[in-house]
């Protein structure tokens, strides 16, 4: 499978989670609104989706305007980057409002390693460290954010918000 096939499957499997936890908002909203925890966790989830969605997009059309090669992949693990440091503020600021105990979860330690990890691998695909800019490295990148999306559903689920009457 090629890179280009792989950032349309990513695209695909991004979508379909965030399409899955917005069914899921619209059907468990009981009372109009969610416990805090729960809506940011909601938001983060959709939020990393539909990023994941836009960057594995964002080389294919790169590509279509005729940017190839270490430019391309440059260009859009810098555009990853600005974006998903403004994202990971953002999060990190609704985060600290919560209490400290839903703040240590395994769950956000989990999810702001694989967001650092994340960031680190596409700063070294910019600057081309330790080998030009590459479709692996953005891959790898948009693959933790996703997993980002993924530890965040798997918090909801293990405590309990879709198993609750």
């Amino acid at each position: 499978m090629d890179h280009f096939s792989f950032l349309e499957t990513t695209a695909e499997i991004s979508i379909t989670l965030a399409g899955f936890v917005s069914i899921f908002v619209a059907l468990a909203r009981r009372d109009g609104s969610f416990q805090p925890e729960f809506a940011l966790g909601i938001r983060s989830i959709l939020i990393a989706s539909i990023a994941c969605l836009f960057f594995a997009a964002l080389p294919l059309v790169l590509a279509a305007l005729s940017i190839s090669g270490t430019a391309l992949w440059r260009f859009s693990s810098a555009a990853l980057f600005l974006s998903g440091m403004g994202i990971a503020f953002y999060m990190i600021s609704n985060l600290r409002r919560l209490p400290n105990a839903q703040q240590q979860t395994i769950y956000v330690r989990i999810a702001l390693s694989l967001v650092v990890f994340s960031m680190l691998v596409l700063v070294a695909n910019i600057f081309g460290w330790p080998r030009p800019p590459s479709a692996g490295s953005y891959l790898l990148s948009i693959w933790l954010v996703l997993g980002v999306a993924s530890i965040n559903f798997l918090d909801l689920v293990f405590r309990g918000i879709l198993g609750e009457s």
